[in-house]
C-alpha cells in the first residue's frame, strides 16, 4: 500500500513537472502559423516565412507592412528590444538593480532620449516617415497587450512597457554611441601626449593633425569603475555589438553579369540573438528587404526593386571634449559666465530606493565629471560636444527616404539629413550606377 501511494505521488510530481516544462518552454513563442486579428490594420496582411524563418510580410498598404513588421519583430526579439531601449534611456537598474546604476547614469547625461523629448516638443512634421514609425511602434504595442511575453519578463518579476517614437530616436543615438570614438581615443590621446610627448603622439596617428593641436586639459586620473569603463563592459557582456565591417561595389563593365554588383559585410561580434533581425515587406509600388536593427522600424542596409545599399561603420571624429571654467552652475563661454541648464532625473533601481540623477549642460553639451576616466582640473570640468545632437540630424528620416528612393540622386539627397550615427554608406543600382 505505501509502495502504490509513493508510486502516486512520484506520477503526480512528474506529471507536474512535465506541465511546467512545456508551459515554461513555450512562455512568448511566436506564432508562426495560422491567424491572428486586429481591428488595427486597414485589410488583409499575408506573413509567411521561408526556410530560414524569414517573414515575409505582403500588405495593401504602408501603415499594414509596418504595423505587421512591429508586431513580428516583436513576437521574436521583445527583450533585446527592451533591453536595448533601456540601455539608451538609462533606465536598466529598474530590471537589474544597482549594478546598472553607473550605466544609467551615464545614459541619462548624454541625455539620448530626453533631447529627442525635447525635439518633439517643437513639433515633428508630420510626415510619412512619422507615420510609418507609429504603424511600426503600434504594432509592437499590440503584441505586449497580447500578453504572451517572453519569459525573462516573468523571471525579472516585470512586465514590458509601451513603446513610442521617442525610444526610436533613442535607440538610434546608442547606435551613434557606440560607432562614436571620441570617448575612447580623444581623452586616451590626451593622456599620450602628456606621458610621451606630441611627438609620440603623432607616430600613432594615421593623418597627424596639420594644425596647432587642441587638448582636453584634464588631471591625468585613470578611473577603472567610472560609469563609461562600467557602462562599456556591460555592453560588451550583455548585448550585440557593433564592432567593424566592410564592403565594396563594382561597375558594369568589370562584372561577368554586366550589372553593378555590391557586397556587404556588416559584421558584429557573435550573441544570441542576434544584432539583424531579417524580413521582407512590401505594398503596392514599393518593396524592401532589409536587416533591421531590433526596435527600429527602417532598415539600416537592404534592396528593393530599385537599389542596394550597404553601410560599414565610419570612425569619424564626431566628438569634441572641452575643458570648461566653471564656477558654482556657470560656465565661462566666449568672454562672458554663462548659466548651465540643470536637471534632475529619478532613476528607479529594483530592490532599493530610488536615486536622484542631476545632470547639467552647458553652450557646448553634457558635463562629464565624475563619469569618464578623466577629472577635471580644479575649478574647470569636461564638456561633451556631439553632431548627434546637431538639430537637423534625423537618422530615422535619412533612413527611410533610402528605403523609397526612385534614383540614385534621392538617394543620395536623402543621406543629407543625417549627421550621426558615423557611418559609409555603399551603393549600387540596377541602371549600373554604383558609390
Amino acid at each position: 500500500m505505501r509502495q502504490h501511494f509513493g508510486l502516486k505521488i512520484f506520477g503526480i510530481i512528474f506529471i507536474s513537472t512535465l506541465i511546467i516544462f512545456l508551459v515554461w518552454r513555450n512562455l512568448g513563442a511566436p506564432q508562426y502559423s495560422g491567424e491572428v486579428t486586429f481591428e488595427a490594420i486597414d485589410d488583409e496582411v499575408n506573413v509567411t516565412f521561408d526556410h530560414h524563418g524569414i517573414p515575409h510580410i505582403k500588405a495593401v498598404s504602408e501603415h499594414d507592412a509596418f504595423f505587421s513588421l512591429g508586431y513580428l519583430m516583436a513576437s521574436e526579439r521583445l527583450f533585446q528590444m527592451d533591453l536595448m531601449r533601456r540601455l539608451a534611456k538609462g533606465e536598466l537598474s529598474e530590471l537589474f538593480g544597482a549594478k546598472t546604476l553607473e550605466v544609467d547614469k551615464l545614459f541619462r547625461t548624454l541625455g539620448l532620449s530626453y533631447h529627442f523629448k525635447e525635439k518633439f516638443k517643437e513639433g515633428l512634421p508630420q510626415l510619412q516617415y512619422i507615420a510609418s514609425m507609429e504603424a511600426f511602434y503600434r504594432g509592437v504595442n499590440k503584441f505586449i497587450e497580447r500578453g504572451s511575453r517572453p519569459r525573462e519578463y516573468y523571471l525579472l518579476g516585470l512586465a514590458p512597457e509601451p513603446f513610442t517614437v521617442q525610444d526610436g530616436y533613442a535607440l538610434v543615438g546608442y547606435m551613434a554611441y557606440t560607432f562614436a570614438m571620441g570617448l575612447k581615443t580623444d581623452l586616451l590621446y590626451d593622456e599620450i601626449k602628456k606621458s610621451a610627448g606630441l611627438k609620440a603622439l603623432n607616430q600613432l596617428r594615421i593623418r597627424p593633425p596639420s594644425s596647432s593641436e587642441m587638448t582636453v586639459e584634464a588631471k591625468g586620473e585613470f578611473k577603472k569603475n567610472s560609469s563609461f569603463s562600467i557602462a562599456q563592459n556591460w555592453i560588451e557582456e550583455n548585448l550585440p555589438v557593433f564592432t567593424g565591417s566592410n564592403a565594396w561595389a563594382l561597375a558594369p563593365e568589370r562584372s561577368k553579369s554586366g550589372g553593378a554588383i555590391l557586397a556587404n559585410d556588416p559584421h558584429v561580434r557573435l550573441s544570441s540573438p542576434g544584432l539583424w533581425y531579417e524580413a521582407y515587406f512590401s505594398w503596392p509600388g514599393r518593396e524592401l528587404y532589409g536587416h533591421f536593427v531590433p526596435g527600429l522600424p527602417f532598415a539600416a542596409l537592404g534592396h528593393n526593386q530599385n537599389h542596394a545599399w550597404g553601410v560599414t561603420i565610419s570612425y569619424v571624429d564626431d566628438m569634441d571634449f572641452y575643458s570648461e571654467r566653471r564656477k558654482e552652475d556657470q560656465v565661462f563661454v566666449k568672454g562672458e559666465w554663462r548659466d548651465l541648464k540643470i536637471r534632475k532625473e529619478v532613476i528607479r533601481v529594483k530592490g532599493e530606493n530610488p536615486v536622484e540623477h542631476r545632470i547639467e549642460v552647458g553652450p557646448h553639451g553634457p558635463l562629464l565629471d565624475g563619469l569618464t576616466r578623466l577629472k577635471g582640473k580644479r575649478g574647470k570640468s569636461i564638456a561633451l560636444k556631439w553632431t548627434h545632437f546637431k538639430k537637423e540630424n534625423d537618422p530615422p528620416k535619412a533612413l527611410y527616404d533610402m528605403m523609397i528612393a526612385d534614383d540614385r540622386k534621392a538617394f543620395k539627397k536623402a543621406m543629407a539629413h543625417a549627421t550621426s550615427p558615423g557611418l559609409n554608406i555603399v551603393y549600387a543600382d540596377k541602371e549600373g550606377n554604383i558609390g
